[in-house]
């Protein structure tokens, strides 16, 4: 991506250019997050601009094949959703956060109703709860089936383009422009152009960073390029070492496909090859990847069984799911299917309040690209839709209200950011076989620490600065809490019950 980069640049130019092209907002990220928080700050009022590293705006969220957490079950409350939220977090969550955005949940339950978005039913034409791992009660809903992260995000997509919101698409962000200690605007390259916006505030809503690993479910643009220049600019970064590996996985030498939670949550086994069971259905995500990382280790294999469950019920329940399989040959009600842990989600981010409110003037994140503290060290499956559409619009909201005019400073710009790196594709592929191998399910402090080295003798620079601060995040953590887990100090630490901010 770095080769299609200008060349050349007139700084005078971008001086000129950044003192005419304005929005009152800029969005990065089109994902839910981002297009909720675009939607937001649309019904203030505000002259929106989204900005999208895809051509297709089709981010993470698209990805997303669980559900998302509503608890509107006539079993369920609030109350039960945060003290499963604080369990699952293993004491790292942020209490007022996670009781914040819970409580926002039914509201916007309510509004996604009122906007006319229809979710699965059940038999009884009532909305199907599901259920997940680590949650007391049913209260994961779906649409489409295993579809629900593409579907939410569609019909957010097109109610923010009954907005009169400026759509960007195949942008990169190379860096964001202000002040000291403030954000006024950034620097895209799109479409190979190099463009400048000025704006009163930036939002960024790019994704996380799990395509620093060789295994992921997502897709390339997943690393970390926002809270990268979030963190150049001088905003606070927190608990990166928390990244979350998904314990159901296919990956071949193609791509990495996503069997969703909810298959274990309809009663799917993950088994050995002879249909053993080797992990609790209904354990925690970082329990599951441990017990099938180690029985990988042995030279084992794993598989999910859901032949139990017949081949209408998997073809309705799991449309995205039996299609895979069906292009790859394999038959989910007569045969296993072969699974492996990734990373999936990453809980660490740029560090915001529960208004996505960052540590400088004028810039908010919310969804993957932020830690807002509703995670803790352990994510709840289905809460980070939840997260993304709850702060998305809080983020839109208070950047509409709270913003300041732009000042009109002269903004130094760096012309370093903009060379052409060389051999970033071979340096980045380097940086995911370490961060894999060393820093994955598993770490300790030898194989962080050989990671660090040679990470620092790479080429790729923004890669190179986000890794660093993972890595050595996950070396000072000593002890095991959550997704992290060190061979080296396998005991959760009440002195680490606190959070590494860099």
């Amino acid at each position: 991506m770095d080769a299609d980069l200008p060349t050349q640049i007139d700084l005078h130019v971008l001086y000129e250019i950044l003192n005419n092209t304005r929005e009152d907002v800029i969005v990065i990220g089109s994902g839910l997050a981002g297009l909720s928080a675009a939607y937001a700050a649309a019904n203030e009022g505000k002259q929106v601009a989204v900005f999208s590293a895809y051509k297709n705006e089709k981010a993470s969220s698209w990805k997303a094949k669980g559900g998302i957490a509503f608890p509107i079950g006539n079993d369920d409350s609030a109350k039960l959703h945060v003290e499963d939220t604080l369990r699952t977090g293993k004491g790292l969550c942020d209490e007022t956060a996670v009781k914040f955005i819970i409580s926002k949940s039914k509201p916007a339950f309510k509004n996604l109703i009122d906007l006319g978005i229809e979710f699965d039913l059940d038999e009884n034409g009532d909305i199907d709860l599901g259920l997940e791992g680590g949650h007391s009660r049913n209260r994961v809903l779906h649409m489409d089936g295993d579809n629900t992260g593409k579907e939410l995000s569609e019909f957010m997509l097109k109610i923010v383009k009954e907005k009169d919101v400026h759509f960007f698409k195949n942008s990169r962000l190379l860096e964001i422009l202000g002040a000291k200690d403030s954000a006024e605007g950034a620097i895209f390259s799109i479409e190979n152009e190099l463009k400048v916006f000025n704006s009163n505030a930036v939002i960024i809503s790019t994704g996380g960073y799990s395509s620093l690993f060789e295994k992921t479910t997502n897709s390339e643009f997943s690393l970390g390029q926002g809270i990268s220049a979030a963190r150049k600019k001088g905003a606070l970064l927190s608990d990166l070492e928390f990244v979350q590996f998904h314990p159901t996985a296919m990956t071949d030498s193609v791509e990495t496909f996503l069997v969703t939670e909810s298959v274990r949550g309809e009663e799917g086994k993950i088994v050995d090859e002879n249909g053993k069971q080797i992990v609790n259905e209904l354990a925690t995500r970082d329990e599951a990847s441990r017990m099938i990382y180690n029985h990988m280790l042995k030279g084992r294999k794993a598989f999910i069984d859901v032949r139990h469950l017949g081949k209408e019920f998997i073809r309705k329940r799991f449309p995205s799911f039996y299609g895979e399989l069906s292009r790859k040959g394999i038959s989910p009600d007569s045969d296993l299917v072969p699974i492996e842990p990734a990373a999936h989600y990453t809980i660490g981010g740029i560090k915001t309040d529960i208004h996505a409110r960052a540590s400088i003037r004028g810039l908010f994140s919310a969804g993957e690209a932020a830690c807002s503290g509703l995670h803790g060290a352990n994510r709840l499956p289905c809460n980070s839709l939840l997260e993304a559409l709850v702060m998305g619009i809080e983020a839109g909201k208070n950047a509409s209200r709270e913003m300041k005019k732009a000042r009109r400073e002269k903004i130094k710009i760096n012309e370093n950011n903009f060379s052409p790196a060389k051999d970033t594709a071979v340096e980045l592929k380097k940086i995911k076989h370490l961060m894999w191998q060393n820093c994955g399910i598993v770490r300790n402090a030898e194989c962080l620490q050989e990671a660090i080295a040679e990470v620092k003798k790479t080429k790729n620079e923004d890669a190179k600065m986000l890794t660093l601060l993972i890595l050595e995040s996950a070396l000072k953590r000593e002890e095991s809490r959550g997704v992290h887990y060190r061979s080296d100090f396998p005991k959760e630490e009440q002195k680490w019950k606190k959070h590494i901010d860099v």
